[in-house]
């Protein structure tokens, strides 16, 4: 959603004014553990004691994180990554010198394309390749973002030095970017820059197969990242939990296990993964009445329209062949998050809705079951003491995976939902038939008149006497 916002011009910048040598020194330190893992010596020099300016922390923490990691990696065994820092005419100027494998020139400007592979990769004893292709791409239009710039200079065998110019100073930037003040933490840092390098968050310790991004704010929306890379769930978190809250796993019984406690909007998953690959994972949340609403998307590296296919045999909702640029990947979740948003905007308000063909427009399947719910909402319409727990037992699901599939198909409660059923009764009762309110409120089981008053006017912006009278 990042690149969608930076395309399209409409990523605004949070800027604070701050001390940036405190800043990156906190960065740097950060990655310590894994240069000495790699027996690569960091180093970092400040040219100044202070240099204040103002920034999108955000921003530039990803984008230091970015270049620095990508320095370390591609560095071999008693070699140098230097990190200077200074100031330049009003322009912060960020250096980061590697004695790496280097790039050869005719190369030099793809690095900066989406899933470019340098041809000189290095290889990760598991086999895995140590970039995933998108970290370049993403940071220059961060930059970009920042009205800054990014140079490479690099020689095959001798290394490579990346060069960030971005502007500081309050003057250098149109008058609508956001002026903050104060100090804006750095978020998750350690775990950030672990998985950088494909470990756990814990660095070493042992994981449970899945953690929760904990963002400062709640989204409308939560998805959930499963990757046996922890390189790719991890870039996926960075670039997506600016909208939606994450979650991850390493595996699909990681995700399942995920999916019965926590409320998921979608799912976002590779296919090749040990212990349940993604086909079985998918298969497993669509015949699973539970969870079969979510919706699915399958990342993949093959690229067999047999193997397409097959992912769409299992009921994936979208299937997207590796490399893929990100924009395929954020429009497809902004298409499926639409036709969500699309049937909760419908359950919203039951004003116009008509029982008798009430629907969720998400497939057969989901119609069906969700019919179960209203046939027993209408079979114990009167009963005053009708909840949840009526309805999971009738439907035979707990409470707990009830609540999780009306609310994320609704966006209602099961409470709210038999609260609108209700109301929308009652207002068919006061049109087609001679029944008087008192009556027409005993009928749909509220306990309440003035409950009843107050709620219908809500609905229908008229007293339920007032609406009686326009009978058929």
């Amino acid at each position: 959603m990042q690149f969608r916002k930076i395309e399209s011009g409409k990523e605004e910048l949070q800027l604070v004014s701050m001390d940036l040598i405190p800043l990156t020194q906190q960065i740097v330190e950060s990655f310590q553990y894994f240069a000495n893992e790699r027996d690569v010596h960091l180093e970092f020099s400040p040219e100044p004691e202070q240099l204040m300016g103002y920034i999108d922390i955000r921003k530039i923490e990803k984008i230091w994180i970015n270049i620095i990691s990508n320095a370390i990696k591609y560095s071999p065994r008693g070699s140098f990554v230097r990190v200077t820092l200074r100031e330049r005419q009003g322009q912060l100027e960020f250096v980061v010198k590697d004695d790496g494998i280097g790039i050869e020139f005719e190369n030099q400007e793809k690095v900066f394309e989406s899933f470019y592979q340098n041809s000189r990769t290095v290889i990760e004893k598991n086999g895995m390749i140590k970039s995933t292709g998108i970290g370049l791409s993403l940071t220059k239009s961060l930059v970009l973002t920042h009205r800054g710039k990014i140079h490479l200079q690099s020689k095959v065998g001798k290394g490579s030095t990346f060069t960030v110019t971005i502007p500081i100073n309050a003057n250098q930037y149109p008058e609508q970017l956001k002026l903050t003040t104060g100090m804006i933490p750095l978020s998750n840092l350690k775990e950030k820059i672990s998985l950088e390098f494909g470990d756990t968050p814990s660095m070493g310790e042992e994981s449970t197969g899945h953690t929760q991004h904990h963002t400062e704010t709640k989204h409308s929306h939560t998805l959930l990242v499963v990757d046996d890379n922890n390189q790719i769930t991890g870039l996926l978190e960075n670039i997506l939990s600016d909208r939606y809250d994450i979650y991850k796993a390493s595996n699909g019984r990681s995700a399942l296990a995920l999916l019965e406690a926590e409320r998921i909007d979608l799912v976002i998953s590779d296919i090749l993964m040990p212990d349940m690959d993604g086909l079985m994972l998918c298969k497993a949340i669509k015949e699973n009445i539970q969870t079969s609403h979510i919706p699915v998307i399958l990342l993949t590296a093959k690229i067999e329209i047999e193997d397409r296919i097959e992912g769409l045999q299992v009921g994936a909702d979208s299937y997207i062949p590796k490399p893929f640029h990100p924009e395929h990947l954020f429009v497809r979740i902004e298409k499926l998050l639409e036709q969500l948003e699309a049937t909760r905007t419908r359950f919203k308000n039951f004003a116009n809705i008509e029982l008798q063909s009430i629907a969720t427009g998400i497939n057969e399947k989901e119609d069906r079951f969700f019919m179960k719910i209203t046939d027993c909402i209408q079979s114990h319409l009167s009963n005053t003491e009708l909840n949840a727990d009526i309805i999971a037992e009738e439907v035979g699901m707990s409470k707990a995976s009830l609540y999780k599939k009306v609310k994320t198909i609704t966006g209602l409660t099961p409470h709210g939902l038999i609260k609108q059923y209700r109301l929308k009764k009652a207002a068919e009762l006061l049109k087609n038939t001679e029944l008087s309110v008192s009556e027409v409120i005993d009928e749909v089981g509220f306990n309440s008149r003035s409950y009843f008053y107050k709620s219908f006017n809500e609905m229908f912006n008229c007293h339920p006497k007032v609406y009686a009278k326009q009978k058929v």
